[in-house]
Formats: structure tokens, C-alpha cells, sequence
């Protein structure tokens, strides 16, 4: 994020490349201190340039587009991690004064579009009053049609390609997904909405994509950087990321001749169970411990926590024939038991 808040502009646009160059006075060193943005966006002092995939040094091109929906991945992902940042000035010292995070730099685009575009686009149809061109949102970031501003800066040096690659314009998109105090999460999601209406799919064929017609739109592209941009762009904005990790239960379908199997490998966890209860208890308890476990699926583990295991299946019931196997009934049933160590893993 400190690379990022040296590399951008307050419109929220992104250089292509950026220099981020620390060496040591003596090349034999394998560490030295130093601050990586020191001379962010050039390399050096001397304002050396860098660039790859054929995009210009310095300009809000296709790979710095990119940014926008990556920080909005990590917003809708990791919100408190992705605002607890600490941006430091360019001698490595702590910048008090700049507040910078995921939600800051994608409030900087929300601000651009509702600041510079001639429409309201958290006012349904309103920028498509007599058109189906969202030209009225282009006056954002068109640098050369309509003369945008803050879209080059000290950050971001050279001009930009044109907004109207969908590979630029989709990824900001995705910046209305965090919450800006200046336009409420009314008006936020009809923005959201408003870009959605952009392309026309009424003949697209949505199952086999070759017998219908592209898509219409003057954004509506489908080759595939474009179109891989506004896909993902557009998952983002649709608010179903997940972590990988969730604490939520799992829910889980098996067919009803697999319930066998799932009772056996229940069982299979309760004499886990008993085996290492034998190690906590006398005889005597042992045999209380294990009638307990078979009645109530509860136990401790080793270390005196209790743990839990709980998997709620839904199954169907089904009947079979030589070629194929249909359903005829529907059941809920929940397993219950605890367990925990390696071998019950």
C-alpha cells in the first residue's frame, strides 16, 4: 500500500510500472537499510524508467488497471487488515498525517466518477437519458474526448490509454463496492447497477455462446483480456467473494446409498474416541466414558478442550436401474460426534 499511495493519483489512477530500488553501498551486502518508494514511480534518483508487456512507463495503462479490482478483492476479503495500514514518508518514517488503505484508494475513484461524470449514476437511467452510450460517465477518465483531470500527476507522469478499452473502464467498477461517506449504499449499488446496464445480452445465447449474437455496447468487448477484466470486475461487484477460511458450517449433499459409509466412518471416530479415553480415565470410568460416547457422541480430548465436528448432510433417497438413478424423496439428518487429533483428521 505504501508502493501503491506513491504510484497514484488522487483520481485513483495507477502507473503501469513503478521503480522500487533500494541497494546497499556495498554490492556484497545482502541487506542494508533503505525505503523501496524512496524515488516511487521512478527507479532511482536519476528517474529511471522500467516497463514490460509492451505498456508505457508511468501511464494509467492495461496493467496498472488492474489495481482497482485487486484492491477491492482485498477489501471485500480482508477489511480490517486491508484499512490498518501504515503509510510511511519517503525517508521511512511514519507519515502520521496520511490516511491510506484499500477503502481510501477506492473511495478515490467512487469520487472521480461522481465528481466528473455529467450524470448521476446512482439515479436509475440516468445516464442513459436518450443514449445507450455511457459516454456521460467517459468524462471521468477520457484524458483526450473530454479532458479529465487528475488522471496524470507526479505519481502517474505519462497519459493514459483510453477509457473506453473495457479493460480500463470495468476494473474501476468494482471500486463501488466500498462504502463512501459522500454518496449513500443506496446510491452506491444503483451505481453498481448502472454499470451493469452498460452492455446489452438480450441475444447473447447464455448456454452456447456461438449461436448467438456478441454482446452490445460501445464497452462491450469479448476478446479475452477485455472480456477477462470485466468478468472479474463484475464478480467482485456482484458480492460473492468468500474467504477461503470460514468458521460457517458446511453443508454437505450425499446420496442415500453413501449414508452406509458415513455411519461406518462414524463409527470408526467413536473407538478413536474410546482408544484415547483409555489413557484419561480408570478401567472403571473408561467404561462409563465409552457408554457415554456411543449415547451422546461428546467426549474431551487429551488436552482436556472440547472440540466439535459437526456435519449436516442432506441426503436423497433414490431408487437405481440398469442406466440411470433418479430421486424420489428428500431427507434432512445431521451427524454429530467430536473428534480431533491427526488420525481423526
Amino acid at each position: 500500500y505504501n508502493i501503491l499511495y506513491y504510484s497514484s493519483c488522487s483520481s485513483g489512477s495507477v502507473s503501469n510500472w513503478v521503480g522500487v530500488m533500494t541497494p546497499c553501498s556495498n554490492a556484497d551486502d545482502l541487506h542494508c537499510a533503505g525505503v523501496p518508494w524512496k524515488h516511487t514511480p521512478w527507479v532511482g534518483p536519476n528517474g529511471g524508467q522500467c516497463a514490460q508487456s509492451g505498456t508505457k512507463f508511468g501511464s494509467f495503462g492495461a496493467d496498472a488497471s488492474r489495481s482497482a479490482w485487486r484492491i477491492a478483492m482485498d477489501y471485500v476479503l480482508y477489511q480490517e487488515e486491508s484499512s490498518a495500514v501504515v503509510i510511511y514518508d519517503r525517508y521511512g518514517l511514519p507519515a502520521s498525517d496520511v490516511l491510506f488503505g484499500a477503502q481510501t484508494f477506492l473511495n478515490r475513484i467512487v469520487a472521480q466518477y461522481s465528481a466528473s461524470s455529467i450524470c448521476d449514476g446512482g439515479a436509475p437511467g440516468n445516464c442513459f437519458i436518450n443514449t445507450t452510450s455511457p459516454y456521460r460517465m467517459a468524462y471521468a477518465y477520457d484524458v483526450d474526448k473530454f479532458n479529465a483531470t487528475n488522471v496524470t500527476c507526479e505519481n502517474v507522469p505519462e497519459a493514459p490509454e483510453s477509457w473506453w478499452a473495457g479493460f480500463m473502464a470495468y476494473p474501476t467498477f468494482a471500486a463501488f463496492v466500498a462504502p463512501f461517506d459522500d454518496i449513500g449504499a443506496a446510491q452506491m449499488s444503483t451505481w453498481m447497477d448502472t454499470f451493469s446496464s452498460i452492455c446489452n445480452f438480450t441475444m447473447v445465447d447464455k448456454w452456447n455462446y456461438t449461436r448467438g449474437h456478441k454482446p452490445e455496447g460501445s464497452i462491450c468487448l469479448t476478446s479475452y483480456f477485455e472480456a477477462s477484466q470485466a468478468v472479474i470486475s463484475t464478480m467482485v461487484m456482484a458480492n460473492t467473494l468468500r474467504p477461503i477460511f470460514s468458521d460457517q458450517p458446511i453443508e454437505v449433499v450425499i446420496l442415500k446409498n453413501e449414508v452406509t459409509e458415513v455411519g461406518r466412518q462414524g463409527q470408526q471416530l467413536d473407538r478413536s474416541a474410546a482408544r484415547q479415553s483409555i489413557f484419561l480415565a480408570a478401567s472403571v470410568l473408561l467404561i462409563a466414558a465409552a457408554g457415554l460416547v456411543a449415547h451422546t457422541g461428546r467426549r474431551r480430548n487429551p488436552s482436556g478442550r472440547p472440540s466439535s465436528f459437526r456435519a449436516f448432510v442432506r441426503f436423497a433417497t433414490h431408487q437405481t436401474s440398469a442406466s440411470a438413478m433418479s430421486a424420489n424423496a428428500y431427507e434432512t439428518m445431521a451427524l454429530q460426534g467430536e473428534v480431533e487429533g491427526e488420525e481423526d483428521a
